[in-house]
């Protein structure tokens, strides 16, 4: 069995890069994404270039309740997974001393918590 990789954020930038580069050197790649459309159209030019893809998985990662979801059905879809590549984030294009709180809150979320959340969610479901 082929070792999966879970690639946050994978559908676009440095995390299709990350996953494509995984994907051809021997990895699975499982695609983390918030918008099906926008994975599927990643995982076909994927697989064109080359990477193996096991498929994608919605996870949005400002909503800790649909991370914990998001966590469940990864473990059940792919028992296999064996690394996460916590990639996604967000910005916010104010400059930071203008950020509104509720924008740092939304960066915060997303770039920090998140990323923690889901690491101890497939830790703990994985035990």
């Amino acid at each position: 069995m082929k070792k999966q990789v879970l690639v946050t954020g994978a559908n676009k930038g440095i995390g299709y890069e990350i996953a494509r580069h995984l994907g051809k050197s021997g990895w699975q790649v499982v695609v983390g994404a918030r918008c099906e459309n926008r994975a599927q159209k990643a995982m076909e030019a994927l697989r064109a270039e080359g990477a193996d893809v096991a498929g994608w998985q919605y996870v949005n990662l400002a909503d800790n309740g649909e991370i914990e979801v998001s966590a469940r059905e990864i473990a059940g879809k792919y028992p296999e997974l064996s690394l996460l590549v916590n990639n996604a984030g967000i910005t916010k294009d104010n400059l930071f001393m203008r950020m509104k709180d509720e924008d740092f809150q939304a960066v915060m979320q997303v770039n920090l918590m998140a990323a923690f959340r889901l690491t101890l969610s497939l830790i703990h479901i994985s035990e």
